[in-house]
């Protein structure tokens, strides 16, 4: 029985699949495949189905053991309570989202490597098992964590790569995506930017203007081990901090420099208002009723977050302190 429904499993996979979707599902997904910058839908499913498919069904699946036990529990006459386990186990994850209109769909096709995997899970689910039902639950089960984990499981390999090299206290090289350059690179840790978005890369490059920065993880391929020992400069874990504080998406510093920004007070007010990717004010005063703003961050970050609040009349000064 289990050899048939692997056949009949693998052969379902050789062809395109058809998931069908509510109209939020599908968008959200496109949006994660922009935003984490691949390059098309098949290869973003494909990368989501096998850095993802084994957590799901250790999570959905994992109930089994309770609901058979309650089933014992409760005398049922049951020719084959492993069956019935799983299918309880299986409609209540497929039951997310499933009062919404399912007029979308995605196709795909399943790389071998992927293929395997899937049908690995599949197998230990309920021999009545929807194909469909499946993957949009577990793409429903994915789109509920925030940003940052979503991204960490789309580029688990290379994040896995990287983690393993900082393990060893060693140096890497890479290429920028967008480029091809190749760079070489002390890497020191993954992060994430403030408001769950999206993992950087932090570290020190051996060579450039730019020695502490920060690196998105969707710009980063061809990662290979440099097998030297990692170098950081002296006040390295100082600048972290600061980039850290003020948001590591701004990660290009070299050292520690206070700069001052002077604000009116309608600019002053939009600076409250406007959360995302605001640097931190460590020292304020005001001065002919304008406000006199110190910053512990890069020049890049001050112009990046103020200079939409200018005006041809009212420009906004950012100097050293």
């Amino acid at each position: 029985m289990e050899n048939s429904l692997i056949e009949s499993l693998r052969n379902s996979f050789y062809e395109k699949i058809t998931v069908y979707l509510d109209d939020d599902t599908k968008g959200s997904l496109l949006k994660d495949q922009s935003d984490f910058e691949i390059e098309d839908t098949s290869k973003f499913i494909n990368r989501l189905i096998e850095n993802y498919v084994t957590e799901y069904f250790d999570m959905v699946y994992g109930s089994i053991p309770d609901i058979k036990r309650k089933l014992e529990e409760a005398d049922c006459e049951i020719d084959d309570i492993d069956q019935i386990a799983k299918s309880i186990a299986f409609a209540k994850s497929s039951s997310v989202g499933s009062a919404n209109k399912l007029s979308e769909k995605i196709n795909f096709r399943l790389q071998k490597k992927v293929r395997n995997k899937a049908i690995e899970a599949l197998c230990n689910g309920p021999t009545s098992l929807d194909i469909s039902s499946f993957f949009r639950s577990m793409f429903l089960f994915y789109l509920s964590y925030p940003v940052y984990k979503r991204e960490q499981i789309i580029y688990k390999q290379e994040i896995d790569s990287i983690n393993r090299i900082i393990r060893n206290s060693e140096k890497m090289n890479y290429t920028n995506k967008d480029n091809n350059n190749s760079h070489s690179f002390n890497p020191y840790m993954i992060d994430h930017s403030p408001h769950e978005l999206f993992n950087y890369l932090i570290g020190q490059f051996d060579h450039g203007d730019r020695h502490n920065t920060s690196i998105r993880i969707s710009k980063i391929k061809d990662i290979v081990p440099v097998h030297e020992k990692s170098f950081f400069s002296g006040n390295f874990e100082e600048c972290y901090e600061v980039i850290r504080q003020n948001g590591i998406q701004f990660g290009s510093i070299d050292k520690v420099v206070i700069r001052k920004v002077v604000l009116n007070e309608d600019q002053y007010r939009h600076y409250h208002r406007k959360y995302l990717d605001r640097p931190v004010i460590i020292k304020e005063k005001i001065e002919d009723g304008k406000h006199i703003c110190y910053f512990n961050c890069s020049e890049f970050q001050l112009k990046t977050y103020f200079i939409p609040f200018e005006s041809e009349d009212n420009r906004i000064s950012i100097e050293l302190a």
